[in-house]
Formats: structure tokens, sequence, C-alpha cells
């Protein structure tokens, strides 16, 4: 999951030319209902959930 979101986010011609850290992909579990998962590629490189805060460290 990490690879495929921050794949897509760091894409050429991603929307506004914004950071990977800063675009918002949507992802949809085909076989599960509701809606689709909104997620970042954080600063790490690891998908996480949108308005999700880093751990403290």
């Amino acid at each position: 999951m990490n690879q495929l979101v921050c794949t897509a986010a760091a894409a050429p011609g991603v929307p506004g030319g914004e950071r990977p850290a800063d675009v918002r992909v949507q992802v949809h579990e085909s076989g599960l209902s509701g809606e689709p998962w909104t997620v970042l590629c954080d600063e790490t490189g690891a998908a996480a959930p949108a308005g999700a805060r880093p751990a403290a460290r």
C-alpha cells in the first residue's frame, strides 16, 4: 500500500505540482462496501490516513 500511494502521489502531472506529502489519494478495496479511504504519503514514505498526526518522537 505504501508504494502504491506514494507512487500515485509523486506521479507527473499531479494537480498543482504539490509535494507528494500534500497529495490526498483515495483507495478503494474491491469487494468491500463503503467509501474510499483518503490517505497521504507521509514524509517517511508510508501511507497514512489523511488527518492522522505523526507519532511523537
